[in-house]
């Protein structure tokens, strides 16, 4: 890939991007370059103490990604909503896709992915989807304007 296209790429999809603008939808087309990746709503977290401290202490004898999202995650956006609600919360290692050091410690906590259906439901439950993925995180409500789509490989 040659630089300029590089660039442009990094134009087209940025790493971040505000939680009030919408990205591209997966697998399509967008200048003449395809959509690769999905883009997560949700918060970043620094390191997994930094997450712990809104959603507690991992056992021993389990995997941190997976107790959060099982055990944690699922549980509180439950029952906050009442019902099943799909999507649900999901966590992941984060990295920069641009960046040529692999970095290790960030977290992802995301709620949306950009596939037509998720977006159907942030425009159907967007007041309570803001209010409710806080609430199931924890989080003081200054911490909404760190709400943003991150840019993520598969």
């Amino acid at each position: 890939m040659s630089s300029n296209s590089e660039s442009e790429r990094k134009i087209l999809f940025p790493e971040t991007m505000d939680y009030d603008k919408r990205p591209p939808i997966r697998r399509t087309i967008l200048e003449g370059h395809k959509v690769p990746y999905y883009y997560r709503l949700g918060w970043l977290f620094s390191s997994p103490s930094e997450l712990g401290q809104f959603l507690g202490e991992v056992p021993d004898d389990e995997s941190l990604l997976r107790h959060y999202k099982r055990n944690v995650l699922s549980r509180r956006w439950y029952e906050l909503w009442g019902r099943p609600v799909n999507p649900r919360p999901d966590v992941m290692f984060w990295e920069s896709p641009y960046s040529p050091i692999r970095q290790h410690g960030q977290l992802l906590v995301y709620f949306v992915m950009n596939i037509p259906t998720e977006f159907q439901f942030l425009d159907e439950q967007k007041d309570n989807f803001v209010e409710k993925a806080i609430q199931t995180l924890g989080l003081p409500e200054d911490k909404l304007k760190d709400l943003k789509w991150h840019y993520a490989r598969d």
